[in-house]
């Protein structure tokens, strides 16, 4: 039965990671999130089998079925990442949570990690962190200490959390004028620590700058034409993928880990 549940979680995110693209593509730009979806280049109405979640893309070639124009790998990798979050949540969920608690708990982290990743999938795509879903997300993460209690430090700490992750990137953000950091980024770090706690919140930082340093450097090492060191580099996939890594990973088994290696 177990397995069961776990083939249901990838599939179910898969699908709506489907939807996350719809958001990231219509949100702010007038069109309802409702509706058939449709081929973003002829506009053409898309078939059931044009809409098949991850393997749509492959069948199909990465290209549309109508107009043969190139479609954006956006679509199979948020639709991959949002399956696998799900999977791995419940996976390590059901090791902690039982019964009724389970159920809230996971639906709960679910909701958490589609908005990281339309955050995250947005910002790659636009350079912005857009306000409305930053401010759900905010909002959102402040019920964890409050009704998942034994998590973290406990409520005091986990509400102090917030605010002491986004000092550091805020006063970046006034000292920089914007050009190091944006503020969005600020609200992201205030919701992560609400999330996360502090100790957590803090190894989720670790997390970020860690693969963001390395995302840079391979991009210098390759000498991508693309991008220089001018280049501006969306910060929340690198904040959204620290988060991930630090809600499943207890942060001092990663680091007893390096200390012995």
């Amino acid at each position: 039965m177990s397995n069961v549940f776990i083939i249901f979680a990838f599939i179910f995110g898969s699908i709506i990671g489907s939807f996350l693209n719809v958001v990231v593509y219509r949100y702010n730009t007038g069109l309802t999130l409702g509706g058939r979806s449709f081929c973003l280049y002829c506009g053409k109405e898309l078939n059931w089998y044009e809409m098949l979640p991850i393997m749509s893309f492959f069948m199909l070639s990465g290209r549309c079925a109508t107009c043969k124009s190139r479609l954006s790998l956006q679509y199979p990798l948020v639709e991959l990442a949002t399956a696998l979050f799900f999977t791995i949540i419940y996976i390590y969920t059901k090791g902690i949570y039982i019964g009724t608690e389970l159920l809230f708990y996971t639906l709960y982290m679910w909701f958490m990690g589609s908005l990281l990743i339309i955050i995250a999938a947005y910002d790659i795509r636009h350079k912005i962190i857009p306000d409305g879903m930053a401010y759900i997300f905010i909002l959102a993460s402040i019920l964890r200490p409050i009704f998942f209690a034994g998590i973290g430090e406990g409520i005091l700490w986990s509400i102090l959390a917030g605010p002491a992750l986004a000092l550091p990137f805020a006063i970046l953000f006034l000292l920089s004028g914007g050009r190091l950091m944006g503020f969005g980024d600020a609200k992201l770090a205030l919701g992560m620590g609400w999330l996360l706690g502090l100790s957590q919140g803090l190894f989720a930082l670790v997390m970020s700058f860690w693969a963001g340093g390395l995302f840079a450097l391979i991009l210098l090492c390759f000498k991508s034409k693309r991008f220089t060191m001018k280049s501006e580099i969306p910060f929340a996939p690198f904040l959204v993928l620290g988060t991930f890594i630090a809600l499943i990973v207890p942060a001092e088994k990663l680091f007893s880990f390096l200390v012995i290696s």
